[in-house]
């Protein structure tokens, strides 16, 4: 063989040798201690990751979890050689072990646990853990435990088999399906689109509107036996909000179900919360695992997935819409309030904490009413909503603090939000009255003084003439001559009356002037102008909602300042026209409604679009002077 022929041999064999270590893969497995421990526990979560390679994957990573301690990881390697039809295979790993400490009850999802090998991320499968009370479970005799077994994700009774022992007998793979346990509906299928594996996928409802709950579920289904899914895909989904679940029973439930002439074992995998942000045709990417154990392990390995899912997503319809619904407010709400303190002094605050709870994506904001000499700052949140069992639930409480200007009894009016109840599919609004609140006025004020002229007048300033006995020796003093003698007498008597005209006067322009101060305070391009400069506050601190709330109250205020329109009141295809017959130009009104669209979308997802804040502001800023300009009505 020539010197080239061997040249270029050599560079194959190099080549191939670098082409099979890029195709190595890496191996995960999960251990987990226990699923349902007590409050304060603590238990382990090992991952095993492996490769074919002499090079064993690194940077062993689990995510926290509010609500557990995690510490760790403790790693060890481990190197595994077996023979095979006369080849010897090799594979390293490493192990990595992490203590787990309960701290609040509830369900956690752990994981996946991650490791990098050959510039890659690889996933280990998620595992359950439910946390309840201390004194809750049972305790398990000394030595009367069952020791982990990694595999009991569709063996959660031992023995290899899905199902308590003596429930099936060592030959009855192929029993009747008369003679097995009901089939859960959630279960059940025509027929199996493969006739080795696959996964299947649910979604309720089919129908939804703008921010109402949409449930995906995800089955996977056997057909030789009891497997492992590993290696998951999770779907995509862009266009919703994620509140992802999943069934604290899922991880150990599995049944049997009769397909055709063969028995599967079937089991669900996920089970996903989301809610549509916009309208439209909105997809749901596949959903995919891959089937390991027993004789499912192939290669290339036993791999199943779901088709995309499309769903026609609409809005609440138009007939009956209350006013001031926001898109996107849908479920079962109630609202509370609770008012302190019920007696202050003009210019004192008062705080109100409203609270909001239900089920669904619970909204963000609230209407509060307005009023002359009442200004509503921005609320401060406490929130909680979870996914319990499927449904997505909780509550939110705003705490607003809402200064009083004018003296009197103030009726605050009532809190309310419109929403869309997807059970009884009609609109309803959440109310809660705020009562009255005793305003005095403030001692502080300083009140004005006029000269009296006639206290003046009476003064004693004694008898001249009259004798008065001496004590001491002196020469003779004559008296002094009457006050009303002086120039300075008609001075004061006659200009007694030009001042107390003057003092009133006076006063009646300091009190139109002190007026005029007030309402300036509380005119609508200066709380405009206010609440611009709260939303460049925010913006410096990169709050997308704070900043686009505070943005579009400017944006209304302006509107109110220019035009005499109260916009919270109006849709936006009546804003549009009533601005427009205010003389509104066309150019302006696109803009300014733009806008708003644009904080609305910010607000209810809590994440920036197209537009940054400082842009929010900045656009802002550009259409309060437009907006607030005097115009004539048409």
């Amino acid at each position: 063989m020539s010197p080239r022929a061997l040249l270029g041999l050599a560079c194959a064999l190099v080549a191939l040798c670098f082409a099979s270590g890029a195709r190595a893969q890496v191996s995960l497995d999960t251990q987990i201690g226990a699923h349902k421990v007590e409050l304060g526990d603590s238990i382990q979560f090992e991952i095993t990751a492996t490769s074919s390679t002499d090079e064993p994957p690194q940077n062993p990573h689990l995510p926290p979890v509010p609500g557990l301690s995690i510490r760790g990881p403790s790693i060890g390697s481990r190197t595994q050689v077996s023979i095979n039809n006369g080849r010897m295979q090799r594979q390293t790993g490493i192990s990595a072990t992490w203590s787990i400490q309960a701290l609040k009850p509830g369900t956690f999802r752990i994981g996946p646990a991650t490791v990098d090998f050959g510039g890659q991320h690889f996933q280990s499968r998620v595992e359950m853990l439910e946390v309840v009370p201390a004194g809750t479970l049972p305790r398990t005799p000394p030595g009367g435990g069952q020791p982990f077994d990694p595999f009991r994700f569709f063996d959660p009774f031992g023995g290899g088999s899905p199902f308590p022992q003596g429930l099936f007998g060592p030959n009855d793979v192929q029993q009747e399906p008369e003679q097995l346990p009901p089939v859960p509906d959630e279960f059940k299928v025509d027929h199996a689109p493969d006739p080795l594996a696959f996964v299947r996928a649910t979604v309720t409802p089919k129908h939804p509107v703008v921010g109402e709950q949409v449930t995906v579920r995800f089955y996977a289904y056997g057909a030789r036996g009891i497997f492992r899914p590993v290696n998951a895909v999770e779907p995509t989904h862009p266009d919703f909000l994620d509140y992802t679940g999943q069934d604290d029973s899922i991880a150990e439930n599995a049944v049997r179900v009769p397909i055709g002439d063969t028995l599967w074992i079937a089991g669900k995998i996920r089970e996903i919360c989301l809610f549509p942000l916009h309208a439209g045709r909105l997809t749901i990417g596949s959903f995919g695992l891959t089937f390991d154990g027993g004789a499912y392990r192939a290669n290339p390995p036993t791999t199943r997935s779901t088709a995309p899912i499309t769903l026609d997503v609409t809005e609440p319809p138009l007939d009956g819409r209350p006013a001031g619904y926001r898109i996107g407010d849908v479920g079962t709400l109630e609202l509370s309030v609770a008012v302190d303190p019920r007696k202050v002094v003009a210019g004192d605050a008062v705080s109100v904490v409203a609270k909001l709870a239900g089920t669904g994506s619970i909204p963000t904001a609230l209407h509060v009413p307005e009023q002359r000499g009442v200004e509503w700052l921005d609320p401060t949140h406490v929130d909680e909503v979870n996914n319990e069992h499927g449904t997505v639930r909780g509550f939110r409480a705003f705490t607003y603090i809402v200064k009083m200007h004018d003296a009197g009894t103030v009726d605050l009016g009532e809190l309310t939000l419109p929403y869309w109840d997807p059970r009884k599919r009609a609109y309803a609004t959440a109310r809660a009255p705020l009562g009255k609140i005793d305003v005095a006025p403030n001692p502080k004020a300083a009140p004005s003084a006029t000269a009296s002229a006639a206290a003046s007048a009476n003064a004693d300033f004694g008898d001249p003439l009259a004798l008065k006995p001496r004590h001491t020796l002196a020469s003779y003093a004559s008296a002094k001559a009457p006050f009303t003698d002086a120039l300075r007498f008609w001075y004061l008597l006659l200009g007694a009356p030009l001042a107390v005209a003057l003092s009133g006067i006076g006063a009646e322009l300091g009190g139109r002037l002190r007026r005029s101060r007030s309402a300036s305070r509380s005119s609508p391009l200066r709380l405009a102008q206010d609440s611009l400069k709260a939303a460049e506050t925010a913006a410096r601190s990169s709050e997308i909602a704070k900043t686009a709330a505070a943005v579009e109250r400017a944006l209304f205020l302006a509107i109110e300042a220019g035009t005499g329109i109260r916009p919270r009141a109006l849709l936006k295809d009546d804003l549009r026209a009533a601005l427009a017959g205010a003389g509104v130009e066309t150019a302006t009104l696109t803009r300014a409604l733009e806008l708003l669209d644009a904080c609305e979308s910010a607000r209810f997802t809590g994440k920036s679009g197209e537009l940054q804040p400082k842009e929010l502001v900045s656009q802002a800023r550009g259409l309060l002077g437009e907006l607030s300009r005097k115009r004539r009505s048409s």
